[in-house]
């Protein structure tokens, strides 16, 4: 539920500070929010504890970052199904998904485990 709290709290704030209007960009918008929301919950779900408690290991920390530039690649210079979006808007989006699942969703996490 939180999860889709934030990415429609991300959405409305898309919409009314970015601008976003265009369908297709709304499409890759949503992409980015649920890419970069998922990405970034794989930190929080992998342990019981604190997130930064536990060592990431060196193959799921290169897979991920590989992944994250993928994503922002093709949301900087568009694929077939995908419009292109302003570096603000993919890096903010980034940002707003690491901030909500490395400090709100841990501490979440945390509380629920206690």
């Amino acid at each position: 539920m939180l999860l889709i709290a934030e990415a429609l709290l991300w959405l409305i704030i898309g919409k009314k500070y970015f601008e976003l209007t265009d369908i297709n960009q709304l499409h890759s918008f949503g992409f980015a929010s649920l890419f970069f929301a998922s990405i970034f919950n794989i930190f929080v779900v992998r342990t019981p504890t604190r997130f930064y408690k536990q060592p990431i290991g060196k193959n799921l920390l290169i897979a991920i970052s590989a992944d994250i530039v993928f994503a922002c690649i093709i949301l900087s210079i568009g694929l077939p199904g995908f419009t292109t979006l302003p570096l603000i808007v993919t890096g903010s989006s980034l940002l707003y998904f690491a901030l909500c699942s490395l400090i709100i969703n841990d501490w979440v996490k945390i509380k629920a485990n206690s």
